[in-house]
């Protein structure tokens, strides 16, 4: 998979791969993609937004 990024996107993204120690920007995204699965799944199931942060 290709993903095209216009430069200020790319340049976050590579500012957060180092800062967060991911070790490929693949590793970046594929985080990004479970946390929005599990938002998903949180928010399907109803569960309030506290006990999804953990509070």
């Amino acid at each position: 998979m290709n993903i095209s990024l216009p430069d200020a996107l790319k340049s976050y993204m590579d500012e957060q791969v180092v800062s967060r120690r991911f070790g490929t920007s693949s590793a970046y995204v594929r985080d990004l993609i479970r946390g929005d699965q599990d938002r998903a799944i949180h928010h399907r199931a109803g569960c309030p937004r506290s006990l999804r942060l953990g509070q």
